[in-house]
């Protein structure tokens, strides 16, 4: 995940803002605590969101203190107290900056990301979750080689991607397994759909938003050739609104939990979407 994924704040009342701080703090010191030192290498807000989903999907009740820490020294935070849910973001965004690393390492080569190699290594066996890690290892290297497949045909024939839909699903795959790992029943398929549309969503959001980056360097984005602003757009609307969907079959009984997952979904991804398309 890409760090698109959190709150419009100036629409989150108090408390759920200090509900939403407490959980990215929360997760800041179990990363820091079970999976490395320097957390903040590791952290995104998108980890912070996965915990509430799986709070929500669990019905585990999180509990919170005031601390201090070594970023705001002077002041006591609200902070999430350690969960399952805050353990499983920790061991997830472990797997995901391996996964991030060793992908730029094939595409890029450069040196001191190989260097980085042992570091994410030991990450990825902290995490302590080998089977999710082989389901993602499977999915990610199913979207990896589509998008080499569709490189090489630009380059051979010079055909443009006629879809992003095939590579956004593949992404979406990788988070529907993150979201509804372990989980049962309907809870489970609905955490999957609520991961499969946030994954989609992420991936067509990153690549719009990478496309000028990209074509200087030359990596691979299937909006190379082809984007249409309108379009995009329309997609990511709809995938956000299947995500609001899926938040509501979720049936989250904490109602301040409930209220931040639905302003980061409707009105934070959303402003996100008007930040990457006006202009364009």
């Amino acid at each position: 995940m890409f760090g698109y994924i959190k709150p419009f704040v100036p629409q989150l009342r108090v408390a759920e803002h200090e509900c939403w701080r407490g959980a990215y703090c929360g997760l800041c010191k179990c990363m820091g605590r079970h999976i490395c030192a320097d957390s903040a290498l590791v952290l995104s807000y998108d980890a912070a969101f996965l915990t509430l989903v799986r709070l929500a999907a669990t019905g585990e009740e999180p509990q919170f203190k005031t601390r201090r820490c070594i970023v705001h020294p002077l002041s006591k935070r609200i902070v999430m107290e350690p969960c399952e849910a805050l353990r499983y973001s920790s061991s997830v965004c472990a797997l995901l900056a391996y996964h991030k690393l060793a992908d730029d390492v094939a595409d890029e080569g450069r040196l001191g990301k190989r260097l980085l190699i042992p570091a994410a290594r030991r990450l990825r066996r902290k995490a302590k979750l080998r089977e999710l890690d082989d389901e993602i290892t499977g999915r990610l290297d199913e979207l990896y080689n589509a998008e080499h497949r569709i490189a090489e045909r630009r380059i051979t024939d010079g055909s443009s991607c006629p879809s992003i839909d095939e590579l956004a699903e593949l992404s979406g795959s990788v988070t529907a397994s993150i979201f509804s790992y372990k989980l049962d029943g309907g809870k489970k398929r609905v955490a999957a759909e609520l991961g499969r549309r946030i994954g989609r969503w992420v991936y067509i959001t990153d690549a719009a938003d990478d496309r000028e980056k990209d074509a200087k360097t030359g990596a691979f984005n299937p909006f190379s050739h082809i984007f249409d602003a309108e379009s995009t757009a329309a997609s990511l609307t709809l995938e956000r609104r299947a995500a609001e969907s899926a938040l509501d079959l979720l049936g989250c009984a904490d109602p301040g939990i409930e209220a931040i997952l639905r302003n980061i979904i409707t009105l934070g991804m959303a402003a996100a979407e008007k930040k990457l398309t006006v202009g364009n």
